[in-house]
């Protein structure tokens, strides 16, 4: 099954509009670099808060799923196909969080498991996960995605 026929089959979000003077991607020399992606579904977050105070692990855990689910969503749109990803390269998690929370990495585990069941192994990629003490319109969880590209 191609990755495009299996995007199709799970449903990837649209991709978001925004308003803000930056660019979603910037291609160079066959990678993408994606802007951060927030957990958004439609117009809305789906969760707001601080990890390990007001949103559960399970929630954040959720949040950077829907992270993830956006990225694939702006890169199929950015590309004309996910078939163009040749490989993630580093995905990069930031998490709202107490400072005594230390399960970043298993609330962007969420995040690493979607790259991986829409792309297999070329979803695969290095990793960073850092708490943060806020994000952008309260989210609790953003990502950064790299990825090579052909064509």
């Amino acid at each position: 099954m191609s990755t495009e026929t299996h995007a199709d089959e799970m449903g990837l979000p649209a991709p978001r509009v925004s308003s803000s003077p930056y660019l979603r991607t910037v291609i160079d020399g066959g990678v993408i670099y994606l802007s951060g992606q927030l957990p958004y579904v439609g117009a809305a977050l789906d969760a707001r808060g601080i990890v390990g105070a007001t949103v559960s692990v399970e929630a954040a855990a959720n949040a950077a799923r829907q992270c993830a689910l956006n990225a694939l969503s702006v890169l199929r749109s950015e590309l004309g196909s996910l078939n163009r990803v040749t490989q993630l390269l580093r995905l990069t998690g930031y998490i709202a969080c107490t400072p005594d929370f230390a399960m970043q990495p298993k609330v962007m585990d969420a995040a690493s498991a979607t790259f991986l069941e829409y792309l297999g192994s070329r979803g695969q990629h290095s990793r960073t996960a850092v708490g943060v003490c806020s994000l952008p319109h309260g989210a609790p969880v953003e990502i950064e995605v790299t990825a090579a590209i052909n064509g």
